[in-house]
């Protein structure tokens, strides 16, 4: 699928889920490609809205946008109630790849990456570290320069976002 600057899913629009929305009986692996530049009009997931298990080991979410105020954002990533979303290392050596979120907007809160409080997101591979309870990244990944314009005074915080940086 060819975007409207680059290739992949772009230059959508939904009211949520601006460039794919995954339904609770569906998952989504992502192991190359871009979806970017699509807008989320009302609610949540400029890029991606999450309403089933999902795993992204390469590829690109970039330059998305969420308009809403009111929900819990997500301009690239949104990840529903009770909903994984693990960023997984695809290794090292030919063959492998990154997996970027970046120049991604949310008027309300996640510009990258957002989830409910009941959501699930992992930063790592599906090997345990047996001191951190975490896993490891082993290639390039990176989630930056995302926007979010609205603070998280009053929000409640995800406690099951888990990073290995410890």
């Amino acid at each position: 699928i060819i975007g409207a600057t680059s290739p992949g899913v772009g230059a959508n629009s939904a009211i949520a889920g601006g460039g794919i929305f995954i339904d609770s009986k569906c998952t989504f692996e992502m192991n190359g490609g871009t979806v970017g530049y699509n807008n989320a009009t009302r609610h949540e997931g400029g890029g991606i809205f999450l309403f089933g298990n999902a795993t992204i080991s390469a590829g690109s979410i970039i330059g998305n946008r969420t308009a809403t105020t009111f929900d819990w954002g997500g301009g690239g990533i949104f990840v529903n109630n009770d909903v994984t979303l693990t960023f997984k290392s695809t290794g090292t050596g030919s063959g492998t790849g990154t997996a970027t979120v970046r120049d991604n907007t949310a008027n309300g809160l996640g510009g990258g990456v957002s989830g409910c409080p009941h959501a699930y997101i992992s930063i790592g591979d599906d090997t345990q570290d047996s001191n951190t309870g975490f896993g490891s990244i082993s290639n390039g990944f990176a989630i930056y320069n995302n926007t979010a314009n609205k603070s998280q005074s009053g929000y409640p915080t995800n406690p099951r976002l888990r990073t290995n940086d410890n």
